[in-house]
């Protein structure tokens, strides 16, 4: 790069610009890079200190910039800053990654070595100067490398022997910085020579040298169970509240399941009393084996049989579908129905979750409940699994004739429920249609939804007539029906017969209906078509003077004679064999 892109990225950083790091990692000239280093590292605005964990949760693979990390090691060494020792650690861990070639890893010949002069082709070196072939895209040697992952970690060593109280705070600080993306395979848990040491140092699975991790004999990863360095400031009261820390936050699935393993085997008693709020961040966390954690934490809790109806409710607003069902059984357990009103227990079964959804209705079922306002409110239920049993609870307890006469059986027939819906209905069908019903009967021709308007059409083909219903007033019943392009077929050719037996008994609707009729007649699909045509037949047989009105409505409708002299209806551009 030029001299110029090192004065920008001086000026950037001086007006806390945030180009600053993309110039800064551009510029490749080495004293210009640690000048600006040994500012950076002295300056005290938080804007610097959070370029400094940007700059160094990228990959260090900046030529020229040899003194950044070696700076900032040096500032944080002298002045005990623990978070970015912490910071420096993760970053030095990731300098080596090996690669598994046959049972063997081998180190990647990928060295950015010092006195490497650059072309200006971005991504290529042209060595001058050195004896050094290494090419690639990471700082320092190997010997340089390993050194640095040791004395990050020496940093820690120290400090658990001479500030004890700091030690446990400070590496869950670390360890909160490794990703599964920095430790995707069991070579790169080798390489991660400060996190092995601080959390299975004193694992039998795992033997070190004065560089390097390896298996022991006969070993594997899998084996592999939490022996951290200074086990007895792990296993300290206040270490909890860190290890909680860490289940909750880090991002690293190995470190999470490290801390829960601490947990269990250092602090079992102290899990049994941890306070609900912290409980409810393990069970509401993204992770399932953190949330299967929380659940036996909050089962194993020594406060469940005195948790207030308030604490049970606010558990229940966790998102996770597996620590729900945890919650709910043991809310059925240690919750009495009693404890609950009615209008929580209503609230609870027309929730959206099943497993909330059936606690609650578990819970009416041993209640008495005879509030019509409420018990109105199941129609409204989400959950699909205890819709039905949700209406018919309700339902069973309406006095019939104040369901019928006002809108509240009609919200259970309107529900956007689907088995709220149908148990409406078949509740209807179950008991004797009183002179009261007609309204509501008259109401469901209205209906938007399909399956209710299927059944009014299997009811009237069970039925000669429903209460309160004429031709006139179920066009639109039938209409839709015919109109239902891509269900509702078998209930078609019942849609076609009544609209028939409609017409023959009072000529006069004919205007009304036989449009309607129309439509199965002009409709794409054969069957439709056919039952179109013989309805059409039927009418005229018996209602010749409607011929006219039929010839008016379908002019390329043809009739054939027949022995009986009328003929049969045929349109006049139907597929052979689809005459009536």
């Amino acid at each position: 790069m030029t001299p110029e892109t090192a004065l920008l990225a001086e000026e950037f950083f001086d007006e806390s610009d945030p180009r600053f790091l993309g110039v800064f990692r551009a510029t490749d000239t080495a004293s210009r890079v640690a000048a600006l280093a040994d500012r950076w590292v002295r300056d005290s605005r938080p804007w610097a200190r959070e370029q400094a964990h940007a700059y160094f949760a990228l990959p260090l693979s900046c030529p020229g910039h040899h003194a950044v990390l070696k700076r900032w090691l040096r500032h944080a060494e002298g002045t005990g800053d623990a978070e970015v020792m912490g910071l420096l650690m993760v970053a030095c861990d990731g300098l080596v990654r090996r690669r598994l070639v046959g049972r063997q890893l081998h180190s990647v010949r990928d060295s950015i070595l010092p006195g490497l002069t650059f072309d200006r082709t971005p991504g290529t070196l042209r060595p001058w100067g050195t004896r050094s072939k290494a090419r690639g895209d990471t700082l320092y040697s190997y010997a340089t490398r390993y050194y640095l992952r040791r004395r990050t970690w020496r940093w820690f060593r120290r400090l658990g022997f001479q500030r004890p109280d700091e030690y446990t705070v400070a590496v869950a600080e670390a360890l909160r910085r490794y990703t599964d993306e920095g430790l995707q395979n069991g070579a790169a848990l080798l390489d991660s020579w400060g996190l092995l040491h601080a959390c299975f140092f004193k694992s039998p699975v795992l033997r070190f040298d004065a560089s390097r991790a390896h298996l022991t004999e006969g070993r594997g990863l899998s084996e592999l169970e939490p022996a951290p360095a200074f086990p007895e400031l792990w296993g300290r009261t206040d270490a909890v509240a860190v290890l909680i820390g860490l289940v909750t936050r880090a991002p690293s699935r190995l470190v999470r399941m490290w801390a829960i393993k601490v947990l269990q085997a250092r602090h079992a008693t102290a899990l049994r009393v941890l306070d609900l709020d912290s409980i409810v961040a393990l069970i509401d966390h993204g992770d399932e084996d953190v949330q299967q954690f929380g659940a036996a934490c909050l089962d194993g809790h020594e406060e469940l049989p005195t948790l207030t109806v308030d604490r049970w409710l606010r558990l229940l607003r966790v998102e996770s579908p597996l620590a729900l069902a945890s919650i709910c059984s043991l809310m059925a357990t240690h919750v009495r129905p009693e404890r609950l009103d009615d209008a929580q227990c209503i609230v609870l079964t027309a929730s959206r979750p099943t497993a909330i959804a059936q606690l609650g209705l578990s819970l009416l079922e041993r209640r008495d409940v005879t509030d019509r306002g409420l018990l109105v409110k199941l129609a409204d239920a989400k959950c699909e699994a205890v819709g039905a049993a949700a209406a018919r609870f309700a339902l069973q307890r309406f006095d019939r004739t104040a369901a019928k006469d006002g809108d509240a059986f009609s919200r259970f027939l309107d529900s956007l429920n689907r088995r709220v819906r149908l148990a409406a209905w078949d509740w209807l069908l179950a008991h004797p249609a009183p002179p009261h019903d007609a309204p509501l009967f008259v109401r469901l021709t209205e209906t938007p939804h399909d399956d209710l308007r299927f059944r009014l059409v299997d009811e009237l083909e069970r039925r000669a007539a429903l209460p309160g219903l004429r031709g006139d007033g179920l066009v639109p019943v039938w209409a839709s029906v015919l109109l239902g392009v891509h269900r509702g077929g078998r209930r078609k050719p019942k849609a076609v017969r009544q609209i028939a037996d409609a017409i023959i008994d009072d000529p006069e609707r004919a205007n009304g209906l036989l449009p309607v009729l129309c439509i199965a007649v002009r409709s794409v699909r054969a069957p439709e078509r056919a039952a179109g045509l013989t309805g059409i037949a039927t009418v005229l047989t018996r209602r010749t003077e409607l011929r006219a009105r039929v010839a008016e409505l379908l002019p390329d409708l043809s009739f054939e004679s027949g022995a009986s002299g009328l003929g049969a209806p045929a349109l006049g551009d139907s597929a052979p064999g689809e005459q009536a």
